[in-house]
């Protein structure tokens, strides 16, 4: 998700409880997916699949098959949509690129939004050390 209106410590202290008490399963771990499949993930990208789980989340047919099964139930439900899930994931992320790629002040925008929020981050970073 992309904000480019509120501050980023203010974006970060609203989440934090949230990230605080998600449960992260073991299989989403960019690291143990490197030691279990041999991949090369990195932190960032999980978000990547944060983006799969709040869409799955937010899926109404989802919600309403976890609300009235069990777990077990619950899988062949969830499996039937992921492919989707997985497919809109991508597609969000390419119209992103499309748009800042052929977009010039849609792009510097994004480029100065970013710096900045790259800048103060890692200045924080390396403050606290």
């Amino acid at each position: 998700m992309l904000d480019f209106v509120n501050d980023p410590e203010e974006i970060y202290l609203s989440f934090k409880p949230y990230y605080e008490t998600t449960l992260q399963g073991e299989e989403s771990d960019p690291h143990q997916l490197n030691e279990r499949f041999g991949t090369d993930f990195t932190p960032a990208d999980q978000l990547f699949f944060n983006q799969l789980e709040s869409a799955a989340t937010e899926n109404e047919k989802i919600r309403q098959a976890a609300e009235a099964h069990t777990l077990s139930n619950f899988e062949p439900v969830f499996n039937q949509h992921l492919e989707t899930l997985l497919l809109d994931r991508m597609n969000g992320n390419e119209a992103i690129f499309n748009r800042i790629i052929n977009d010039e002040a849609f792009k510097t925008f994004i480029a100065q939004r970013l710096m900045h929020n790259v800048f103060n981050n890692l200045n924080r970073i390396i403050s606290a050390q």
